[in-house]
């Protein structure tokens, strides 16, 4: 089931109100088609089982670090899954996106080891440091688009005793007194 959210609704067209459960199935689903999971067993039956690759607690997980980054990188914010604005849930799916290459980086490179049997050589091809490679050049542009958007959403400082300081500070007192004569 696809549910695409309005940005600023805290409930549904029908009245009932927005879960976690919608989000997350939502977000979930957007990570899956950026990630090409969910293909069958079988690449020329659709009537075959679907073979997900990723479990929904696994992409739960990244999801959920991603937020955390997101959370975590200054200014820093309290977003949840539900008070997240929705034109911002690709960031958040783009984040997890890269959790899971750094995370299949590191698992490829355990399986980069020469085979050999009765004189036989084969070494699978190294693939850990293409994916890594993919991790830190789109990592980076991540970091860039997240602080656009902190840099949009940073609360305005506030002028609370700003004058008040610049009164009190004698070399001030004097400069200005300087200048009235």
């Amino acid at each position: 089931m696809t549910i695409f959210l309005n940005p600023l609704a805290t409930h549904l067209d029908n009245g009932t109100d927005i879960t976690y459960d919608q989000v997350l199935a939502n977000l979930r689903q957007l990570l899956r088609a950026m990630l090409k999971d969910g293909g069958y067993q079988d690449a020329f039956s659709a009537s075959s089982p679907e073979c997900k690759v990723f479990t929904d607690e696994e992409l739960t997980a990244l999801l959920e670090g991603a937020l955390s980054y997101f959370n975590g990188i200054p200014h820093f914010t309290d977003y949840t899954f539900i008070t997240l604005p929705q034109r911002w849930y690709m960031i958040i799916t783009q984040g997890a996106f890269l959790l899971s290459l750094a995370a299949q980086g590191l698992r490829e490179v355990g399986r980069e080891f020469n085979i050999t049997d009765n004189g036989i050589s084969f070494t699978p091809p190294a693939i850990s440091a293409y994916l890594q490679t993919v991790h830190s050049t789109q990592y980076a542009t991540w970091i860039t688009e997240i602080d656009k958007i902190k840099s949009n959403i940073k609360p305005q400082p506030r002028a609370v005793g700003t004058f008040r300081v610049l009164a009190l500070n004698p070399a001030l007192l004097r400069l200005r007194h300087l200048r009235e004569k």
